[in-house]
């Protein structure tokens, strides 16, 4: 680490970087298909132009500036402890998502910043479930979605399905499925409701994932009485109302 401080603190754009970390407004940040993060820097000295930084440089920068680790998970600890695995949020992280919400001029919901905070949310969420993919950090939020009112967070792994959440729903908003069907429109989306919370969505991918998926053959059992038909009729309407409730609106 010291060793990476020491060359970023002899690199021209240096003092950008410390400006950078302090306001976390002179950069924009891109994402390779490999989710290697790479660095645009725009200067106001050059009027405007940018440069790339390389893979190199930005792993200098994240030793130097973004390996804070924040305080403990809200929303994911839950998952993290079923796979046994320690992870925290990334500073540097965070600041790319404050990147994205500005470029997207909103804010996005707190379970979806947090999880994607989490160091190699990407790799892990890909290795994890059936390897499905994340939206990449770095492109985090679509401005055509956001003005509707939408955030894409995962893909599914053939690209036929994408996953979205509601920015006007809580912190933790449901998360609903729709076909690849290249209509910009979402407003004639045939959303499917695929979670109730983000939380769950992201525990749910990746603990079915993690017991075996389809391969491990498990299902419920249970025995019991059968239920009466006042019973089932109440448990449909029940059903029925709480799908209704979390419909998004068009």
């Amino acid at each position: 680490m010291n060793a990476g401080f020491s060359m970023c603190a002899t690199s021209p754009v240096y003092p950008q970087l410390r400006t950078y970390y302090a306001s976390q407004r002179p950069f924009g940040l891109i994402a390779d298909s490999c989710s290697a993060v790479s660095m645009i820097v725009r200067s106001a000295q050059s009027g405007g132009a940018t440069k790339l930084v390389s893979r190199q440089r930005y792993r200098e920068i994240d030793a130097a500036f973004g390996s804070s680790r924040l305080s403990q998970l809200k929303y994911h600890q839950q998952i993290l402890n079923l796979l046994g695995i320690e992870l925290n949020m990334l500073a540097s992280r965070v600041a790319i998502i404050k990147e994205r919400e500005r470029e997207c001029g909103v804010r996005f919901p707190a379970s979806v910043r947090e999880w994607f905070a989490i160091e190699s949310a990407e790799s892990l969420f890909y290795r994890k479930t059936n390897q499905d993919h994340l939206e990449e950090l770095a492109r985090l939020g679509d401005p055509r979605d956001t003005a509707q009112g939408y955030l894409k967070v995962a893909t599914e792994n053939q690209g036929v399905a994408t996953w979205y959440v509601r920015l006007a729903e809580d912190d933790d908003p449901s998360v609903y499925e729709r076909d690849n069907d290249w209509n910009d429109d979402l407003s004639k989306t045939n959303w499917r409701m695929s979670a109730g919370t983000f939380t769950s969505f992201i525990f749910d991918m990746m603990s079915f994932q993690h017991f075996g998926g389809w391969l491990s053959y498990m299902y419920l059992s249970a025995e019991d009485q059968w239920p009466s038909p006042t019973n089932l009729d109440c448990c449909a309407t029940g059903c029925r109302k709480v799908q209704e409730s979390r419909r998004p609106t068009q």
